[in-house]
């Protein structure tokens, strides 16, 4: 080609407009790419749910025999299992809706999703758990009997090394006695006695309870404008008050779901808890080292999700 200067006006004018064409095919396939991420992870989020539900289904279609299916341990995980199924089962007929009218704009049903999805991680996490509590009872009940194997296993129960460090990571950041709890939950465990079974489950109780304490303090929640006694709390401020302050500080407006959500997982965490230290106190010889890690796990992965939420809403407003 000779010089550049000597070439015709239109050459010129359509190594401008390749140029431009070439940056606008670059715009559409960045735009495509972004759509095919956004459906990866839909689908990859609809598959690790679709591993919770098959683990949970798989756990409820063992046979076994009519007193063990009504024993009480058994039947108080049961119906707290039902209660997360049923709000899983409504959080995604609200995800397909929202889908259904929104699909002409999928980056705003993407973002929609996202934002709802978390609370579905929330109610499967914790109804794996259930699910899990129940077997290992069954575990107990019936010698003979073989644990489910799911194949993958949920995420929740397969991966409890990589939760004890992410919510240390998170925790280290309000104070040493935490993570000297959450060492010791960890430490004390691998001590097979039943006192050692107690003082595990006391210490990630304590870290879960202080840990929230610390950052609603009753001072503070006491004050708010929104704040209503509660008959029988510890000082008249209940758990689910520090909820709402930690995720909506003094704002009026808040998400009631969202709250009645996590002061649920949070009182069958405490409760499964509560439960072993009972049990251990009680000198139960059927209560086993992995029962007492399922329920200390079940307290880490509710506290690591209250944590995430509060870092995600005190983003959006002031820390007083």
């Amino acid at each position: 080609m000779g010089n550049e200067n000597d070439l015709p006006k239109w050459v010129k004018n359509i190594e401008t407009n390749l140029e431009n064409i070439d940056y606008k095919i670059l715009i559409v396939k960045k735009k495509g790419q972004a759509e095919a991420k956004r459906g990866l992870e839909k689908v990859a989020q609809a598959n690790k749910l679709e591993v919770d539900s098959n683990y949970i289904r798989s756990v409820l279609n063992q046979p076994h025999e009519s007193e063990n299916w009504n024993d009480e341990i058994v039947s108080a995980s049961g119906i707290r299992l039902e209660n997360r199924i049923k709000e899983l089962d409504s959080d995604l007929d609200n995800i397909i809706a929202e889908g259904n009218q929104v699909e002409k704009n999928d980056k705003d049903y993407h973002s929609y999703y996202f934002g709802v999805v978390p609370s579905t991680d929330t109610t499967a996490g914790t109804a794996v758990f259930l699910s899990a509590n129940i077997e290992k009872r069954f575990t107990q009940l019936e010698p003979s009997y073989l644990p489910t194997q799911s194949n993958p296993k949920p995420e929740v129960l397969s991966n409890r090394e990589t939760l004890f460090i992410e919510l240390g990571k998170n925790i280290c950041r309000y104070g040493n006695e935490f993570v000297s709890m959450l060492d010791g939950s960890e430490k004390t465990i691998n001590i097979d006695s039943s006192d050692t079974f107690a003082q595990a489950a006391h210490s990630m109780r304590d870290c879960f309870q202080k840990l929230i304490e610390q950052l609603a303090p009753t001072s503070v929640v006491s004050i708010q404008p929104w704040f209503e006694k509660t008959d029988g709390a510890p000082t008249g401020v209940s758990r689910r008050s520090r909820l709402r302050y930690m995720l909506y500080g003094s704002g009026e407006n808040f998400d009631e779901k969202a709250i009645t959500r996590l002061d649920e997982q949070s009182d069958i965490a405490k409760d499964s808890l509560d439960l072993i230290i009972a049990r251990a106190h009680d000198h139960d010889l059927s209560l086993s080292k992995d029962e007492v890690i399922l329920a200390i796990d079940q307290a880490r992965f509710s506290l690591l999700n209250i944590l995430k939420l509060y870092d995600n809403y005190r983003k959006k407003r002031p820390v007083l």
